[in-house]
């Protein structure tokens, strides 16, 4: 349902320092006072084999780490009305004694076919943990009822506050049907790629 869940295809290249700009496809990234850099990163996911992901480095002091997907219509409307589950998986490397958090948020509005508006349109769920808990590579997870009448929905993950040395990484985003966060679907390269 989520294009690019996991973070194979980057068609605008690898590495990106600015403050607000799609990186891997599909991925916006938003980072408060332009202080921090995005990149791709090999990994081994913990549900068994190699993995992509996008890792966050921060290299200043800022409120927030915003990024996100919209989802188009027809990846979801046969989901509407259920119980769904969204699943990820993050780490988070802290720098000093701070605490932030980690905010899962799913958006929707009811006006606009595919006109979700990332980070604003309104929540339709959210979960907040604290990033301290990711030491490791763990997967976040979070089950609701898709509201029936959405037509426009977007996924978006933020963190904050953020300081100079903090890094998130995140990969292998997944939206399916159920109460049940199953392993990460591979799609062929060739597949994802058609579809970014």
């Amino acid at each position: 349902r989520i294009i690019n869940g996991d973070m194979r295809i980057w068609q605008r290249g690898t590495s990106f320092s600015g403050g607000s700009e799609y990186t891997a496809d599909r991925w916006k990234v938003q980072i408060d006072g332009n202080v921090g850099t995005k990149t791709k990163v090999a990994d081994t996911s913990p549900d068994g084999g190699a993995m992509e992901t996008l890792s966050i480095n921060i290299t200043g002091s800022g409120s927030y780490i915003q990024l996100g997907q919209a989802i188009e219509y027809e990846n979801f409307r046969d989901l509407l009305g259920q119980e769904v589950t969204v699943s990820y998986f993050a780490q988070a490397t802290l720098n000093g004694d701070t605490t932030p958090s980690l905010i899962t948020r799913v958006r929707g509005n009811t006006s606009v076919k595919d006109g979700a508006t990332l980070f604003t349109s309104p929540t339709i769920s959210t979960i907040n943990t604290t990033l301290s808990t990711y030491g490791t590579l763990t997967k976040v997870t979070m089950t609701f009822t898709l509201p029936s009448n959405i037509l426009g929905l977007s996924f978006d993950v933020s963190a904050t506050p953020v300081i100079n040395g903090d890094v998130l990484q995140v990969g292998e985003f997944q939206l399916e049907a159920g109460s049940v966060a199953t392993p990460f679907e591979h799609r062929s390269y060739g597949t994802e790629l058609a579809l970014c």
